[in-house]
This record gives C-alpha cells, structure tokens and sequence, in this order.
C-alpha cells in the first residue's frame, strides 16, 4: 500500500490492520507481519502487509464452480460453513465491531475447506459500553447483501450482519444470490420488501 497516495482512507486501513493483528478467532483472516518501508527511489512510503495465501480462492469463487457444475452443497457443509460464518460474527461483535461487508467473496476458504472470514476496511469498531445501543447512518457494503436499513439509509447496528449471513445462506443452498435484480432501483425495492426469490431447490435439504 502505497501511504502517500491515501487521503481520507487511513482511518479504514488502521481499522484493517487493528482487526488483522489482534483478533484470535480461527474463523477470521489474520496477517502474520506488518511493516513500514521506504522507497527510496520514488521517495514513497509503503506498507506491507503479510498475510497466508489460500489456493482455494473464496467462497464465491467455490459458489460459482458449483454453479457452472451444477453440483449443491451436501446440507451437512452448508450447516458447518454457516456455523463458522457465525461464530466469527459472534467474534467481531463480542469486541464491538460490525463488518458491514459480509459476502461469498469476503470470506477465504481454507486448504482443509474451513472458512476465514476477512477484507476488514468497511468494518466499524464501536465504543463499549454502548456498543448495544449504538446505531450507525452510514450506507456501506454491497447492494446484494446489504440489510433493509441500510438500503433505507435508515440507522442501523450489529443485526445487519445477521440480514447478510441470511444471504449468504440462501446462496449456499440456491446457488444463487438472494435478491438477483440487474436494476439497482428495483434492487433496493426488493430488500426493502424483504422480497428475496423464490426457492428452487429447497426440497432438496432436510426442513
């Protein structure tokens, strides 16, 4: 990362490394160094960061093999890659952080077909002890996932986490993303209505 070309992103980079460094969650990335160079040949200032490198892409990359193979998720992984999405949200908002990004291709999958959640410079660390109570106004994220206050431009907490896990779920079981729209206008409409697309294939999992 190149720091002489930042401006107001900085406070997003610290957020990053912040989560990166500290968290001891097993289902969140972690970066194994930081560190601060100087180049000195165009006088930049640059920042490594170090993290572990997954042949196995992301999960919307494994989706979307799926996808083209038409192969479903057995039920018994779709179970165990949302108990790991859960348990690292559960991480994140147990320190007062909301990722506000949660997405297939946000979350890294592992050699042994473990899940890391990562891409942490949307996220927000809010101020215990009010971390309950406290409702953000900024629209971020990606449409597709985005909960239903955010597209409102309504305040919202840590729950819009949740609406995106919900989306995610669906798209391990449907192969496909909950709110598919290719007009952002009658996009937003949709989740505002909770309007997701019907189910194809749930008759093939346990109810």
């Amino acid at each position: 990362v190149n720091l002489d070309k930042m401006s107001d992103e900085y406070s997003l980079l610290l957020t990053e490394i912040q989560i990166l460094t500290k968290n001891k969650c097993k289902y969140l990335l972690q970066c194994k160094k930081v560190e601060i160079s100087n180049d000195a040949r165009n006088n930049n200032n640059l920042l490594y960061i170090t993290m572990p490198y997954f042949k196995n892409g992301d999960l919307e990359s494994e989706i979307n093999r799926r996808k083209k193979s038409r192969s479903l998720y057995y039920q018994d992984t779709i179970v165990r890659y949302i108990h790991q999405i859960i348990l690292g949200v559960d991480y994140l908002h147990n320190n007062n952080i909301i990722h506000r990004d949660l997405k297939p291709s946000n979350i890294l999958v592992t050699d042994k077909y473990n899940l890391k959640i990562c891409d942490f410079n949307t996220s927000k660390i809010l101020e215990a002890p009010k971390f309950q109570d406290k409702r953000l106004h900024t629209q971020i994220g990606t449409p597709f996932y985005m909960s239903p206050e955010c597209v409102d431009n309504r305040k919202y907490n840590f729950k819009t986490d949740i609406w995106s896990i919900g989306c995610i779920l669906y798209e391990l079981m449907e192969l496909d993303i909950a709110f598919n729209c290719n007009h952002i206008g009658r996009l937003l409409i949709k989740i505002h209505g909770g309007k997701f697309n019907k189910f194809k294939k749930s008759h093939c999992y346990a109810s």
